[in-house]
């Protein structure tokens, strides 16, 4: 499965390369640099042999086959419209996110030392106490942790 992904990679960036009118317009397409990348590791791979499986910052540039997938969001219109959407909404959810932080870096310690204060509890360290408030304030929770005291 692994060659067959390759192979259609490579035939593809190949085909495009010879479509495009110039080389130089080829690269300059940040997409294009992608799928080049892309397919980087399996070549290396091939030619280094045993040795590439010792070095292990390549493995970041198998994640970046992952980022082919945003060539799609071109042909879609309701993606290109969600994006639109989230430039446009940038400074909210930053404003967001830092409201989130804020909560998470005050409570999560608060709760561990009022926790800790009292004795025996689930809660190990101030880290433990900002996981509970990541999971608090996300979601439901997982159970995982709870408050013993009342305060908590």
């Amino acid at each position: 499965a692994v060659v067959s992904t390759q192979s259609t990679g490579t035939i593809q960036a190949l085909l495009l390369l010879l479509v495009y009118s110039s080389w130089k317009e080829y690269f300059k397409s940040a997409l294009h640099w992608i799928d080049i990348i892309s397919i980087l590791p399996f070549y290396l791979r091939l030619a280094a042999g045993s040795y590439f499986k010792q070095v292990g910052g390549f493995r970041v540039l198998r994640l970046i086959r992952l980022l082919r997938v945003m060539k799609l969001f071109r042909h879609s219109r309701g993606s290109q419209t969600m994006m639109t959407f989230l430039f446009a909404s940038l400074p909210e959810i930053m404003l967001l996110l830092l409201m989130w932080s804020i909560g998470v870096l005050l409570f999560g310690p608060l709760i561990f030392f009022i926790e800790h204060a009292h004795g025996e509890n689930d809660f190990r360290s101030a880290f433990s106490g900002m996981w509970f408030c990541v999971v608090t304030i996300g979601t439901v929770g997982y159970g995982d942790l709870s408050p013993s005291t009342n305060l908590g």
